[in-house]
């Protein structure tokens, strides 16, 4: 009956620690052999252990010895591996209580921790000794205040680090797989290097024990000096449209875009926008609105972020200022003289029309443009004789295309007569 109390006190003890394994009983990582953390801890009789638990908190010893009810055992302890070996009286040492063949340690503290324990039997049987620990839970400091490093693109960094813990917690960067080949991690710290701008962004690092894990995140932010990726090939336009000339920009930090026309050699400030296109890559666009004839010409595209030089590319603008032919009607005939109807054209090349020109045989008649048409009746022709006329609109930038028509003139033409000189 006492040894079927004893088995079931065992039993109550065992399954209340298994039921408060919130930290539990796991295995203390890579960083060290034959110990385990948390509630519950079995001695071996093949090697030496140690088991860590948080201060204040409970750790039952068991033991796989074979035993009997008339078995004689004892649990025995020592302060120092070179320490007196002596056998546990709760008595005596009130932390250390046993319920039938366990040993509980309550709480865990300074005091128990370095204390090394073992089961023995007067039937030959001895454990190892497994040692308490004071466990403590990881922590990781990275140096740096602002969690943000900054490094030239191809060169290399190191980031100081300190992680602690009991048992020493393992530490990992998380990272994408490509990266792994390029960092380093040692125990006081990371080496990058050397980096690209695909590099660039979050990362963090994870120190893990036994008692949980915590993470400290820090940003790696690639320096990118300016270049110019792209721009505009020559852009042809007409005269009076909005025209776009575009400059694609790398950069980081974000470079500052200028675009200068070469003619003048004047900064454009206005009607310049820069949109990002993802990471370190700009475009800007400049927006010629009613484009004119003194807007031909080279346009440079300036990028400047204060790493190393500015870049710069060039393009060019060509503008279409002809307008298109004017419209010309005949609306009247006489016998002597013809009168044209002349409208503007649709297109008027950007600029406004000032004058036309009538051209026949080798006569040329301007006319101004003073309205959106104008009349005009061209004398002193011969009578039913047909002509054609060549009418050019001008802009004051470049004549137009000709539009022409023909007309013959009314009456009958008299023949002269003939007589001796």
């Amino acid at each position: 009956m006492t040894l079927l109390l004893e088995m079931l006190q065992v039993l109550i003890v065992f399954l209340s620690f298994c039921g408060r394994r919130i930290k539990g009983q796991f295995d203390c990582g890579n960083l060290l052999s034959n110990c385990t953390c948390g509630y519950v801890h079995t001695v071996s009789e093949d090697h030496e252990t140690t088991f860590y638990q948080l201060r204040g908190l409970t750790v039952t010893l068991l033991h796989n010895a074979t035993v009997t009810p008339q078995t004689l055992f004892a649990w025995q302890f020592r302060t120092s591996p070179s320490g007196q070996v002596t056998r546990v009286d709760p008595g005596v040492n009130p932390q250390l209580r046993l319920v039938g063949q366990v040993l509980t340690i309550n709480p865990v503290d300074e005091i128990v921790s370095g204390m090394q324990f073992r089961f023995v039997t007067l039937s030959s049987y001895e454990s190892k000794w497994a040692e308490a620990r004071l466990g403590t839970e990881p922590s990781i400091q990275l140096h740096g205040t602002r969690r943000l490093f900054n490094v030239t693109i191809s060169q290399s960094i190191d980031i100081g680090l300190n992680a602690g813990g009991v048992p020493l917690p393992t530490v990992y960067l998380k990272i994408r797989s490509e990266k792994s080949s390029k960092f380093v991690l040692q125990r006081r710290g990371l080496q990058f290097g050397p980096v690209n701008e695909s590099d660039d962004g979050s990362y963090s690092v994870k120190a893990s024990n036994c008692f949980g894990d915590v993470f400290q995140n820090f940003t790696l932010n690639v320096l990118i000096g300016s270049s110019i990726e792209s721009i505009s090939e020559e852009v042809r336009g007409r005269c009076g449209d909005t025209v776009t000339l575009v400059c694609i920009v790398l950069g980081n930090p974000q470079p500052t875009i200028t675009w200068v026309f070469t003619s003048s050699n004047a900064s454009l400030g206005r009607n310049v926008f820069t949109v990002s296109l993802g990471r370190s890559r700009y475009q800007s666009l400049l927006q010629l609105l009613h484009a004119e004839a003194s807007n031909r010409g080279a346009y440079k595209c300036i990028a400047d972020n204060g790493l190393g030089d500015a870049a710069t590319n060039t393009t060019r603008l060509s503008l279409l200022c002809q307008s298109d032919a004017p419209v010309v009607l005949v609306s009247g005939k006489a016998n002597d003289s013809v009168t044209l109807t002349i409208s503007q054209p649709s297109y008027t090349g950007g600029h406004p029309i000032a004058n036309f020109s009538v051209v026949y045989g080798d006569v040329t008649v301007p006319v101004s443009a003073s309205a959106d048409s104008v009349v005009i009746t061209i004398e002193n022709l011969m009578p039913n004789t047909f002509y054609r006329f060549d009418v050019t609109a001008h802009n004051g930038i470049e004549a137009s295309a000709v539009a022409s028509v023909s007309a013959k003139t009314a009456g009958m033409l008299t023949s002269l007569p003939i007589t001796d000189d």
